[in-house]
């Protein structure tokens, strides 16, 4: 085999390629100081820059703003959240003051935000309420079926109120009552559309596992009894009746539509008893 020749450098050579070498080793070692030095400098920056937020009286809360409350007042939610003037806006949590809103029973749904220099904006939805439920006390319930706050002595409530459930069944089965109580808003808002009820509206609705569900209308506590079947079905029988009724002057007391076999008979015991009326349709 024929061996190559290979021109072996000098050693001037060599000093340079180890001097190169040399330097690009020591720009590396001062590149990589210079961005520690960097880092440590923009660290502390904003160690100090965070510290001059967090205390500067320039950025005092001198305003606190509320927008969508109507049932719960300014001095409630203040003291809810515990914001007081003067407390840094950038020291304030504003996931601990939406948890706060939270815990107060008309709000729904709440959101604070800071504005700089010196402002807090807190937005709250609050609930509706659209009937009441007794529980052994009497409590709000929402268009979702949501059970969310204990009517108070001196408030003053206007809504049909949905009876014959337990406060034991709602704390064993919360999502199961849920469940039937907007079967019972569902009922409600569909006798509400009833327009042969006239002045008529809903005071009550009651279940019993036994009787089924009775609907007491105010004026007079007329109550009307739906016992299995078709709802619809017994609803249109409810106004005709009601209709037959108003044309010969009479005004009833209980309704009864549990025929099981014919959904379209109901039994009526007249508000006048002394007279003996009754009447099938």
């Amino acid at each position: 085999m024929v061996k190559r020749n290979r021109k072996r450098k000098n050693r001037q050579e060599r000093k340079e390629v180890s001097a190169r070498r040399l330097r690009r080793s020591l720009m590396g070692s001062v590149w990589i100081a210079g961005l520690s030095i960097i880092g440590v400098g923009l660290g502390v920056g904003a160690y100090q820059l965070a510290c001059f937020l967090n205390t500067s009286p320039a950025f005092s809360v001198r305003q606190v703003q509320v927008r969508g409350n109507h049932r719960t007042n300014m001095d409630e939610l203040l003291h809810a959240v515990g914001i007081q003037k003067g407390t840094n806006v950038f020291s304030l949590n504003l996931t601990q003051i939406r948890k706060s809103l939270l815990e107060l029973p008309w709000i729904k749904q709440a959101i604070s935000t800071r504005v700089v220099p010196d402002k807090i904006v807190i937005e709250v939805e609050e609930y509706d309420p659209v009937a009441l439920i007794n529980l052994g006390a009497i409590y709000y319930v929402s268009a979702r079926g949501e059970v969310f706050k204990r009517v108070q002595p001196g408030e003053m409530v206007d809504l049909p109120v949905l009876t014959g459930l337990s406060r034991d069944e709602f704390n064993q089965d919360p999502v199961g009552v849920r469940m039937q109580v907007m079967a019972y808003l569902r009922m409600l808002e569909k006798m509400r559309s009833l327009s042969c009820l006239g002045q008529y509206s809903v005071a009550e609705i009651n279940l019993d596992e036994l009787m089924g569900i009775t609907v007491v209308f105010d004026p007079g506590a007329v109550s009307v009894r739906f016992a299995g079947g078709d709802l619809d079905t017994r609803m249109r029988t409810l106004c005709r009746v009601w209709d037959r009724l108003a044309d010969r002057k009479l005004k009833p007391r209980t309704i009864l539509l549990d025929h099981r076999r014919k959904p379209t008979w109901a039994t009526v015991r007249l508000d006048d008893l002394a007279r003996g009326n009754h009447d099938r349709a």
